[in-house]
C-alpha cells in the first residue's frame, strides 16, 4: 500500500513521528502545570468573601479512613491550583468579550461595563420576599434597640443601603427580568408604624420609579460601575441624610468639594478579573478620604486617625479626630458615635470619623448593645445592606430586654397559671452568657394570615414571664426571630443574671399584646 504523504510533499508521515509524540506531551504537561505547580506557586488567597478549602486528611481524628477524602481533595485543588488567578482572568476576558457573560459565580456581567453582585438577584427578581410577619419582626427588633439606645442617652438612626440593581436596573442583562419587590415598602411601613427613626435611602438617592435619572448620565450615578457599593460621592449623600436625622453637625461638604481620581478597583471587578481589573473613578475630599492619613491607605484622611484597627474592613474600628481637623479648631465637632454596620459603611467611615471626637464602627453580629452601658455614646447608627436586611431577625441583639406591664385580661390569665392555648406549642432553653441569661425557643402550631407553615399572626409579640420561688416576677419583651426552615416562629430574650441568680425559676411564654396575651408554654428551671 502506498504511504500517505503530507501537504503534497513527497515525504512519508512516518518521518514526523517525533512531532506526533511531542504535541500530546506538551498538551499533557500544560494540563499538569496547575497540579504540580502547587508545589512552588499554590493559590492561597481569593477576592471572594470566603475561606479557602483546607488540605484533606486521609485519616480522621477517630483513627478511621476519611471517606470524603477524594471530594475534599477536589475542593482543595479547585481553590489552590497554581496560577489560578492568571487562568481565571484569561477565561473571564474570553467569555465577557466573546459571549458577554460572567465566569464568576458571584458576578453578573451587565451592559455598558456594569457589574452587579449575584447575591442581590433574589431581591431583584422577588424570589424570597419578606413575609408580613418578617417585616414586623425586623421593625420590632430595631425599635427595641432604638429604645435601649435612647434610654442610655443616645440618639438613634436606622437605614438600609439599597442593592445596586434596585437603583440602577437599566444595565442588568435581559436574562434576569426584574420582578417588582414590595419588601422594602412593607418594611418601611412597619418601621414608621413602630416609631423607628428610619432614613429611607431609596428616597435619598431619588431614583424611584418615574425618575428621569439614567445610568447614562454619569453626573447622577452614585454607585460604582464595577463594585457592589455606592461610591464615596454616594456615601457623602447617605452621610448627609443620616447626620440630618441625628441633628449632627457636618463639615458641609458638597459635590464641589470633591475631586475625582481614576484609582478605585471594585470588588466585583477583582472577582471577575483578579489580574487585569480596571480602575474606575472615585471622588475624594481633602483631609477626609484622600489617602492623606497617617496610615497612607486608601480612604484615610489627615482630619482623623485610627485608635483601634487600621483599615475600614476590620471588624471593629475606632477613630478620633486630629488637631489638623477644622472641627478641633472651631470646637464644633460632635461627641462619640457608634455605628453597627456592614461593608456599605466603608464609604461612610471617613466622613463620620472627621466629624466626631470619637467614632466606633462595629460590623460584628449579633450587635452587642452592651457597649452603650454607661452612656458613652451620643449617637448610634445601624446601617444594613438590603441584601442582608432579613438577618436582623436571625439573632437577638445582645442587651437586656425591657420589662413590660401586662395588664387587663392578659394579666389575669397569666397570674392564674392558665394552661397553654390549644394547638400551640413552645420550647424554651436557658443559657447563661456572662451577666445575662438568654431565654430562647420556638413556637409552633398556629397558621397565621400570611404564613406558609406554622407562624404567629403578623403582629403578635412574644413575652417571657419569669417568677422565682420568693414571688418575684417580671415580664420581658422578646426579640422576634426567623424560625429554622420557616417551620416555627423563634424568639429570644436576654435578662440580667444578677436579678435571677441561684434561684428556681418558672417561665411562661406568652404571645399577643400587653393588653391581651395567651400562654403558649410553661416551664420550670433550676438555675
Amino acid at each position: 500500500m502506498k504511504e500517505r504523504i503530507l501537504n503534497d510533499i513527497d515525504k512519508p508521515l512516518a518521518s514526523y513521528r517525533a512531532v506526533q509524540w511531542l504535541f500530546p506531551i506538551v498538551v499533557i504537561a500544560a494540563m499538569l502545570v496547575p497540579l504540580f505547580g502547587m508545589l512552588w506557586a499554590p493559590t492561597n488567597s481569593t477576592e471572594e468573601n470566603r475561606d479557602l478549602a483546607e488540605a484533606p486528611k486521609l485519616v480522621v481524628e477517630s483513627g478511621g479512613l476519611n471517606v470524603e477524602f477524594l471530594q475534599q481533595a477536589g475542593c482543595y485543588f479547585t481553590d489552590h491550583y497554581a496560577y489560578k488567578s492568571y487562568l481565571v482572568d484569561a477565561d473571564a476576558r474570553l467569555f465577557t468579550s466573546v459571549f458577554g457573560v460572567s465566569t464568576a459565580e458571584n458576578v453578573v456581567f451587565g451592559d455598558d461595563g456594569w457589574l452587579y453582585y449575584a447575591g442581590t438577584l433574589s431581591d431583584y427578581q422577588d424570589r424570597a420576599p419578606l413575609r408580613q410577619r418578617q417585616a414586623y419582626a425586623i421593625a420590632h427588633n430595631v425599635r427595641m434597640l432604638q429604645d435601649w439606645c435612647e434610654a442610655q442617652g443616645s440618639s438613634f438612626a436606622f437605614t438600609v443601603a439599597p442593592n445596586k440593581n434596585a437603583l440602577y436596573p437599566e444595565s442588568m442583562p435581559s436574562m434576569y427580568p426584574e420582578v417588582e419587590d414590595q419588601s422594602m415598602a412593607m418594611l418601611k411601613e412597619q418601621l414608621e408604624r413602630q416609631g423607628v427613626n428610619y432614613v429611607d435611602m431609596f428616597d435619598v438617592f431619588n431614583l424611584k420609579e418615574g425618575s428621569e435619572t439614567s445610568v447614562a448620565d454619569a453626573d447622577t450615578v452614585q454607585y460604582f460601575l464595577r463594585d457592589s457599593h455606592w461610591s464615596d460621592r454616594g456615601a457623602l449623600l447617605a452621610h448627609d441624610a443620616l447626620a440630618d436625622s441625628l441633628d449632627a453637625k457636618t463639615m458641609g461638604l458638597t459635590d464641589g468639594d470633591l475631586f475625582p481620581r481614576d484609582d478605585y478597583i471594585g470588588d466585583l471587578s477583582l472577582m471577575l478579573f483578579p489580574i487585569s481589573a480596571t480602575p474606575e473613578m472615585d471622588w475624594y475630599a481633602r483631609g477626609v478620604n484622600d489617602g492623606s492619613g497617617a496610615s497612607g491607605t486608601q480612604r484615610s484622611g489627615s482630619f482623623w486617625e485610627y485608635e483601634q484597627g487600621s483599615d475600614p474592613n476590620d471588624g471593629v474600628v475606632v477613630t478620633s479626630i486630629t488637631v489638623e481637623n477644622p472641627f478641633s479648631e472651631e470646637a464644633v465637632a460632635n461627641g462619640r458615635m457608634l455605628m453597627f454596620r456592614d461593608s456599605f459603611a466603608i464609604g461612610l467611615l471617613p466622613y463620620f470619623a472627621s466629624e466626631n471626637v470619637s467614632a466606633t464602627f462595629d460590623k460584628m453580629v449579633p450587635y452587642n448593645a452592651l457597649r452603650l452601658l454607661g452612656g458613652d455614646f451620643d449617637s448610634v447608627v445601624v446601617e444594613r445592606a438590603q441584601r442582608h436586611v432579613k438577618d436582623l431577625a436571625d439573632d437577638a441583639f445582645i442587651m437586656p430586654c425591657p420589662l413590660v406591664d401586662i395588664v387587663e385580661t392578659g394579666a389575669e390569665e397569666v397570674e392564674d397559671s392558665a394552661a397553654p392555648v390549644d394547638g400551640l406549642e413552645a420550647t424554651c432553653d436557658v443559657q447563661h452568657e456572662g451577666d445575662l441569661i438568654k431565654l430562647a425557643g420556638c413556637i409552633t402550631g398556629y397558621v397565621g394570615d400570611d404564613a406558609k407553615g406554622a407562624h404567629l399572626s403578623p403582629d403578635d409579640n412574644v413575652y417571657i414571664r419569669v417568677r422565682d420561688d420568693s414571688g418575684n416576677v417580671g415580664t420581658y419583651e422578646a426579640f422576634l426571630l426567623n424560625g429554622e426552615a420557616d417551620e416555627c416562629d423563634a424568639y429570644a430574650a436576654y435578662i440580667g443574671s444578677a436579678a435571677w441568680a441561684a434561684r428556681a425559676l418558672s417561665v411562661k411564654v406568652l404571645i399577643g399584646s400587653p393588653e391581651s396575651v395567651r400562654v403558649v408554654g410553661d416551664f420550670r428551671y433550676e438555675t
